[in-house]
């Protein structure tokens, strides 16, 4: 479960993660994204051209004409990838998998058209591998009552943060918003960003990054 901050390469690993499978562990994955619009574009523009850039992934690729979709593709090992999208029961209801990964879960819909909610339906695809199955979550975290916080709550063994060193000193620090600083008198927040008014103090040597 990735519960991390926007644009902070959550999609990139599932996509690592993904490619390692397809090569090292053949078997069959899903992706599923919020929404139709949303999986469409990232399997156009990210996950098909990492396929065919990737030596390894390519070699794998099948040469039929409908061996590599928009919503689908099929590798010569045995592999093969299904994409879907959460506002559609008919596509995350259609297929066992082993590999399951839901992306920016806290955009996801509480119901899949008129059927029930897509995480519970996507959970009952991984029920044919009980004991090969992964699910990888990720999103940014929207609210702490949507579906991220309570998949950390509920079903997280263990909780790790990420620690960040100061480039100063090299302490290594979780970052606390009351370590942040900037001008009080700019009110503006788009101002901050574009002059680069804000700064983080480090919590062990107090110099400003």
């Amino acid at each position: 479960i990735l519960m991390w901050a926007p644009q902070t390469a959550k999609t990139q690993v599932a996509f690592n993660f993904l490619g390692r499978r397809i090569d090292q562990e053949p078997g069959s994955c899903m992706y599923v994204g919020p929404d139709e619009k949303v999986t469409k574009r990232i399997a156009r523009k990210r996950i098909i051209p990492m396929f065919r850039r990737t030596p390894r992934l390519a070699e794998l690729l099948g040469e039929g004409i409908s061996d590599t979709t928009t919503l689908a593709v099929q590798f010569v090992n045995g592999a093969d990838l299904i994409l879907a999208w959460a506002t559609s029961a008919a596509e995350i209801s259609s297929e066992s998998i082993e590999v399951l990964i839901r992306d920016e879960l806290d955009k996801w819909p509480a119901y899949a058209g008129r059927e029930a909610d897509p995480i519970a339906l996507t959970d009952v695809r991984t029920n044919a591998y009980p004991h090969t199955k992964k699910i990888l979550d990720l999103s940014t975290p929207a609210d702490e009552s949507k579906y991220i916080g309570k998949e950390v709550e509920n079903e997280a063994d263990e909780l790790r943060r990420y620690w960040v060193a100061c480039p100063i000193c090299g302490e290594a620090q979780i970052m606390h918003f009351g370590q942040f600083d900037w001008p009080k008198n700019v009110r503006e927040p788009r101002k901050i960003v574009r002059e680069r008014l804000a700064n983080y103090q480090c919590e062990a040597c107090g110099m400003l990054w």
